[in-house]
């Protein structure tokens, strides 16, 4: 049926039961990570500055994102306002890229201060 054409309504509705199956066995849900982090603080079990801090893994993904995020925007506003050229472009993507993870070490590090 997957090349097959379709040529009543009784097979459409059964191919679209069949996709809907496929879809929601193939793929996990990608909220339940997000609900499940923030049931945790929600629950008041956790401190919320611990929601910033720095896990045993490395360096915390959330606070990695949205340090990348607002120094792109930086970035971007920049070479908008001031037009610059291709050279300048790359320099502020690598000045971004390897500015992240300083910006958030130092983040963390004030906030480990601040806890203890």
């Amino acid at each position: 049926m997957t090349n097959d054409k379709i040529t009543t309504l009784a097979e459409l509705r059964q191919r679209k039961a069949m996709l809907k199956r496929e879809l929601e066995s193939g793929f996990e849900n990608p909220f339940t990570p997000v609900k499940q982090l923030l049931g945790k603080y929600a629950s008041g079990s956790t401190s919320p500055m611990a929601f910033f801090d720095k896990n045993e893994e490395g360096r915390n993904q959330l606070m990695d994102e949205g340090v990348k995020a607002v120094l792109t925007l930086v970035a971007s506003t920049a070479v908008t306002r001031f037009r610059l050229g291709p050279v300048p472009k790359l320099l502020l993507t690598a000045g971004v890229a390897m500015a992240t993870p300083y910006v958030v070490d130092k983040i963390q590090n004030y906030i480990h201060k601040k806890m203890n």
